[in-house]
C-alpha cells in the first residue's frame, strides 16, 4: 500500500486522488462494509435506540483501526521489511535463529515511554512525509493539496503512537 501511494503520487500518470482514495477504500471500505451489514442484520428483540448505539460504537472502533493503519502505514512497513529481510538473511546464510520469533529488539522497541523515543523509534513516516512533500512540492504543486492530508497524518504518527501507548487514568 506504501509503494501504491507513493509511487502513486510522484510517478502516476494520472492525478494523485485516484491513488489516494484507492488506498483509502482498501482500508476503510471492509470497515464501512461490515458496519452497513451489522446496521441491517437488527435482531428482532433489540430495541432501534439501542442497535443504533451498539452499531456506532462497534463502527467506530473499526473506523478508528483503519485511520490508524493509515497512519501507521510508513512505520509498519520498516518493521515489515525488516522482519522479511532479516529472516531471508537467516534462511540463505546464517542458518541460525530460524524458530526465534521475539527478538531483543522487540523488547528495546516496546519499552519506549516518552515522546522523544518514540520519535526516535518512529522515525520513518515524519522523514517520509517530509521528502514526499518536498518533492510533491517541486513536481506536482496541485496534487500536494490533496495528498497533504495523509502526509501530515504521517508527520504526525510518532505522536499518536505515543499518545495511544499511555496508559489509561483512572
Amino acid at each position: 500500500l506504501l509503494v501504491l501511494l507513493t509511487g502513486g503520487w510522484l510517478l502516476g500518470p494520472g492525478p494523485a486522488w485516484f491513488r489516494t482514495l484507492l488506498v483509502a477504500g482498501v482500508l476503510f471500505l471492509p470497515t464501512l462494509l461490515g458496519a452497513v451489514i451489522e446496521f441491517i442484520r437488527k435482531p428482532e428483540e433489540r430495541d432501534w435506540r439501542v442497535h443504533l448505539v451498539l452499531t456506532g460504537r462497534s463502527a467506530g472502533r473499526a473506523i478508528v483501526l483503519a485511520l490508524l493503519t493509515l497512519v501507521f502505514l510508513p512505520y509498519d512497513t520498516l518493521i515489515f521489511l525488516d522482519a522479511i529481510l532479516r529472516s531471508g538473511v537467516r534462511m540463505l546464510f546464517t542458518r541460525r535463529g530460524l524458530l526465534l520469533w521475539h527478538m531483543r529488539s522487540y523488547a528495546r522497541r516496546n519499552a519506549r515511554s516518552t515522546l522523544a523515543d518514540v520519535f526516535r523509534e518512529m522515525w520513518v513516516a515524519p522523514v517520509l512525509a517530509t521528502a514526499l512533500a518536498l518533492a510533491l512540492g517541486f513536481s506536482r504543486p496541485a496534487e500536494l493539496l490533496f495528498c497533504a492530508p495523509v502526509l501530515l497524518l504521517w508527520l504526525a504518527s510518532p505522536a499518536v503512537g505515543w499518545w495511544i501507548s499511555m496508559p489509561l487514568v483512572s
